[in-house]
């Protein structure tokens, strides 16, 4: 990436910081749940208080750049890889490192073989948020970048969940996805909220962090040089 592309790309990335992901709505009230000294994050998910997301601004400004400022790519909600699409009326629980998105699959398609499975799309944000200079650095947009340590994540999710929990496709700004069956659902929630969100989640996100540097800092070599 030329210096002078980079220091526009980091500089609009660094405006998203100001507008980091809001919570727009709760469909319960917070005012209701014995939370105690657990993170309320934790507990509304716990309580599958669902909250509106919006779509995070860093990765609009990401996208934006990186196609040239070509937004129909970015905008259209007809492209299943479109930006928006991927966050078209999601819904879930924001937490400081980022979303949680919950889907119940015979709401989205009615014909699913799995009625009343819930599918988990897990959203870094703080990571993009914190690394701005990295992310305009790269070469690589943030699902590039995600894609690249996509392996080493999968295979720590799944050597650590129940065989309750199943991995689940993933979109493109996901760090990884998980499902359960309707029958398993609220032991699936529990383990998240007591065991996944609190305890391994965090390693896994710090791992992350330090990997996405390296991919980073790898320059890709212009066409004609690879070998």
């Amino acid at each position: 990436m030329k210096t002078s592309t980079k220091t526009k790309v980091s500089t609009v990335l660094a405006n998203a910081v100001d507008a980091a992901p809001r919570v727009l709505d709760f469909s319960c009230s917070a005012r209701s749940l014995a939370w105690g000294n657990r993170p309320l994050g934790i507990e509304l998910f716990r309580n599958a208080c669902i909250q509106a997301l919006e779509v995070p601004t860093i990765f609009l400004m990401d996208a934006f750049y990186r196609n040239a400022g070509e937004m129909r790519s970015v905008t259209d909600p007809q492209n299943a890889a479109s930006l928006v699409s991927e966050f078209l009326n999601a819904e879930g629980y924001s937490f400081p490192w980022g979303y949680l998105i919950e889907t119940r699959l015979d709401l989205i398609d009615p014909k699913t073989k799995y009625p009343g499975s819930l599918h988990w799309r897990f959203v870094p944000l703080e990571l993009w948020l914190s690394e701005v200079d990295t992310v305009a650095g790269s070469p690589l947009s943030i699902p590039e970048q995600l894609a690249a340590v996509e392996e080493d994540v999968f295979w720590t999710i799944f050597r650590n969940s129940p065989d309750y929990l199943v991995p689940a496709e993933r979109r493109a700004h996901d760090l990884f996805a998980l499902m359960s069956f309707r029958e398993d659902n609220d032991r699936a929630r529990g383990w998240i909220a007591d065991k996944l969100l609190p305890n391994i989640l965090p390693p896994i996100l710090e791992h992350v962090r330090g990997a996405l540097r390296i991919v980073a800092s790898v320059q890709i070599p212009p066409p004609g040089m690879q070998h």
